[in-house]
């Protein structure tokens, strides 16, 4: 004569032990992994949206946007975008329309873009980007030493700032070619 069997339903606390234990450690493992990859993320999509921004000066110059515009009674010459590292400013840039070669002089501000929280420029100084309504062309001035000159190749970088060693770059060559370097 056989005894019956008892049907197990379910499993038992050390099976469920073990896969709580498993899942501990695969978590563990990649919670680091997706908080580097989610900064990451933010910090191109910033640069992204700063190149974007770049481009857009860019346009609005090449076709004339605020060309019949006055400030001060002069006539504007220059989409402009006002960036800095300086703590403090250094998570915004601003647009301007320009009656002359500086950000802030016979200028009006068109708007101001705040990075994404963390974000922040770390390029050299302040610096405002000035196209040109005439023909497009890029120049730029040095907000320190106050000296507007032809764009020399230039890079604007965006860093996060849990990470000091990963950064962003923008740059703008002589042609006015805008693009991500890095």
């Amino acid at each position: 004569m056989k005894l019956p069997r008892s049907v197990s339903k379910g499993f038992t606390l050390v099976e469920l032990m073990i896969v709580v234990g498993i899942l501990a450690i695969v978590s563990g493992i990649m919670i680091p992994s997706f908080s580097t990859y989610t900064r990451n993320q933010t910090l191109k999509q910033a640069q992204e949206n700063l190149k974007s921004d770049l481009r857009s000066a860019q346009n609005k110059a090449l076709t004339g946007t605020g060309s019949d515009t006055l400030i001060n009674g002069n006539p504007v010459l220059y989409w402009a975008v006002l960036y800095s590292d300086a703590a403090g400013s250094n998570t915004t840039y601003s647009f301007y329309l320009t009656a002359s070669n500086s950000c802030s002089v016979n200028a009006t501000l068109q708007q101001t873009v705040t990075l994404p929280a963390s974000i922040s420029i770390v390029s050299s100084g302040s610096h405002c980007l000035l196209f040109s309504l005439d023909d497009g062309s890029v120049f730029e001035r040095n907000i320190s030493t106050g000296l507007t000159v032809p764009i020399p190749d230039t890079t604007i970088n965006l860093r996060h700032s849990s990470d000091t060693t990963t950064t962003k770059s923008i740059s703008i060559n002589k042609a006015g070619l805008i693009y991500s370097s890095n």
